[in-house]
């Protein structure tokens, strides 16, 4: 009989240390669940910036008088691409005259040629003031300054997709998604 004393102890113990290992996880994995959450809503909240949750792009990225919308590339240095460059420009000259094409970089770029007719903004406040989420990044910024669409271009295919969106999309804001 004490024999069997012993084992259901053990048996209960053994129990018991399961159920704190069990509570411990548990209590790990919310903890983990409620710091994701923390950061999700700081980048929803705090990350986009004015552009996004406002409507309102910087002035150094609004289009020049007599211009009906503005077509902005914004790079960081790491993520300039010259044929993407190069593309960008043929492909905002091809809109036409009413349609200003801007390059905007958080700090110069050795190296990178800017096309003649790509205004080149170098400004760290407005990248950190339109806050895209993504690099390289295209906007559309109508007359009014207000952003009508944002995306991230990755390639020359993403470039055409996105400015043929746009033009589509006209004055009308579109979702951002692609």
């Amino acid at each position: 009989m004490p024999g069997s004393a012993v084992g259901a102890l053990s048996a209960t113990t053994a129990a018991i240390g399961l159920a704190w290992v069990a509570i411990v996880l548990i209590a790990l994995a919310v903890a983990g669940l409620i710091r994701q959450v923390r950061e999700l809503r700081s980048v929803l909240v705090d990350g986009f910036g004015v552009g996004f949750l406002a409507g309102v792009a910087p002035a150094a990225v609004r289009p020049s008088a007599g211009r009906q919308d503005a077509i902005v590339l914004v790079v960081e240095p790491a993520t300039a691409d010259q044929e993407l460059v190069d593309a960008f420009d043929r492909a905002v000259r091809a809109r036409g005259e009413g349609t200003e094409a801007k390059l905007l970089v958080t700090d110069g770029v050795p190296g990178l040629r800017v096309p003649a007719g790509v205004a080149s903004v170098i400004d760290r406040r407005a990248v950190e003031a339109l806050r895209v989420p993504w690099y390289p990044a295209l906007v559309h910024v109508g007359a009014g300054g207000t952003v009508l669409d944002a995306a991230p271009v990755g390639s020359i295919d993403t470039l055409a997709h996105l400015l043929g969106r746009f033009e589509a999309a006209g004055a009308a804001p579109a979702s951002g998604k692609d």
